[in-house]
């Protein structure tokens, strides 16, 4: 079979049917990643961004119009990259550098760095708000630079160029954690607890040192800081590692000051190229990685996504996404066993080893769990204001598969009209009343019928893309 079984709603009617369309051609990116990933412009703006996070609902917070030391104040602001709307949480009363963000839960840390070299200044601060924009706390505290959370949804930082230590937010104050000669760089939490640093040397050729999750966990409750020679110095002459993210394999990824960014594998101590600039921007800036439940691996189903900034420091930043796209094989790959892949029974198209009211076919196209039944169903139609309507849930990174919502007012076969689509991954657009809203890393549509009548039918077709 090459396409996926539609599910259709009417007045009482579900239908089936199957497709099948070629690839859209690939859209030109401003950064290369190797081959097996994709990557997805997600914001552009000629304003400055300070720092950024992907909150749990997908929405993006960042610190606007912070282009460098001594710029105009700036303000962390929310932003939904499906609706495009903007709601601003909080405005910076000084001139300021704004540094880093973090979400955790419902809440955002965000650092203001004072204009340099005043690094004492009352303006150097470490805040927290509600993702609705309630709640302020402030720490008025040293000069500070990038960040990290741990798994309990503690904030680190480091503290640059007067105070060069990590710190961890505690209450009201901070614990200084790790103590980091010359200057602090970049810093990134594994998935197993291990927290990475970067010590920046006068030459920007930096060291990396890991410190293991329960090394971390006493110096807090001893109330001692850790020196360097207490970790495990992992790299040496590393140009850059300003910034780092850790994947869900320990893979560090830091950009140096190029336009490139490297990935290091802590296993064998050796950095390797994992993207450039390709035209547009100076350098690689910070960068977030959301893991998902698979390896950041070209050949990986939910590999997570690297959030990156692309900057200037001047007129050109954006905030892009590096993936890896999802296919039904990989899919299988990772929810059954190499011996269920070859039983078509339980990995089949039409198989559905949960016993719930989807088949394979749709728990992949609709993110359903075929592991898992599932408590509702993937698909829901509704009637609102006289207008039939369906919606579903689709995963952007499904980059094998389209999207199709079709109308009829008979059932017959060739009255079907289509009124939207979403292809191999992008928005849905079409005749239809369309809403799209963010559901996680994930995308819930909702297509109105357009159209009117006496009986009226709705269905979603997911059709699978031939390589």
């Amino acid at each position: 079979m090459n396409g996926f079984p539609a599910r259709g709603f009417g007045l009482a009617a579900m239908t089936l049917a199957m497709g099948a369309l070629a690839p859209q051609a690939a859209r030109a990116q401003a950064f290369a990643a190797p081959a097996g990933y994709a990557v997805q412009n997600i914001f552009a703006t000629n304003a400055g961004i300070g720092g950024f996070d992907v909150a749990d609902d997908g929405s993006i917070v960042m610190i606007l119009g912070s282009g460098g030391y001594g710029s105009a104040a700036s303000s962390l602001v929310r932003w939904d990259p499906i609706g495009h709307a903007f709601n601003t949480l909080y405005i910076f009363p000084d001139t300021a550098f704004g540094s880093f963000v973090e979400t955790a839960g419902s809440r955002v840390y965000f650092g203001q760095s004072g204009a340099y070299p005043d690094a004492t200044s009352e303006t150097n601060r470490v805040m927290s708000i509600g993702l609705d924009g309630s709640g302020l706390t402030t720490n008025l505290l040293l000069q500070n630079y990038a960040s990290a959370l741990d798994a309990a949804g503690r904030i680190f930082f480091t503290g640059n160029p007067n105070s060069n230590a990590v710190f961890l937010v505690s209450g009201t104050g901070t614990n200084r954690v790790i103590e980091m000669p010359t200057y602090s760089g970049g810093l990134a939490f594994a998935t197993n607890g291990d927290l990475y640093v970067a010590q920046t040397t006068a030459s920007f050729q930096n060291n990396l040192f890991r410190f293991t999750r329960a090394q971390v966990s006493n110096a807090i409750a001893l109330g001692g800081a850790l020196q360097p020679s207490a970790g495990v110095h992992v790299g040496t002459n590393l140009a850059g590692s300003s910034y780092l993210a850790a994947d869900s394999d320990a893979d560090i990824f830091f950009p140096d000051f190029s336009g490139s960014l490297y990935a290091f594998d802590t296993t064998s101590g050796h950095p390797s190229l994992f993207g450039s600039i390709t035209g547009g921007f100076a350098v690689v800036s910070s960068m977030q990685f959301r893991p998902g439940s698979g390896p950041f691996e070209p050949s990986s189903y939910d590999a997570g996504t690297l959030y990156a900034l692309l900057t200037d420091f001047g007129a050109f930043n954006a905030i892009i996404a590096v993936g890896v796209p999802n296919s039904r094989a990989s899919w299988n790959a990772t929810l059954f066993t190499p011996a269920e892949q070859l039983d078509d029974s339980v990995s089949g198209f039409f198989a559905n080893p949960d016993g719930d009211a989807q088949p394979n076919g749709l728990e992949y196209a609709f993110s359903g769990n075929p592991r898992r039944p599932d408590a509702h169903d993937a698909i829901e139609p509704t009637v609102s204001g006289g207008r039939l309507s369906i919606r579903f849930t689709r995963d952007p990174m499904n980059r094998d598969l389209d999207y199709v919502v079709e109308v009829s007012g008979t059932l017959q076969p060739g009255d079907w009209q289509e009124i939207a689509r979403s292809a191999a991954g992008t928005p849905t657009t079409g005749t239809g009343q369309i809403t799209e809203s963010l559901a996680g890393q994930k995308v819930r549509v909702t297509v109105a019928d357009p159209g009117g009548g006496t009986a009226r039918f709705i269905r979603v077709r997911a059709e699978l893309i031939q390589p």
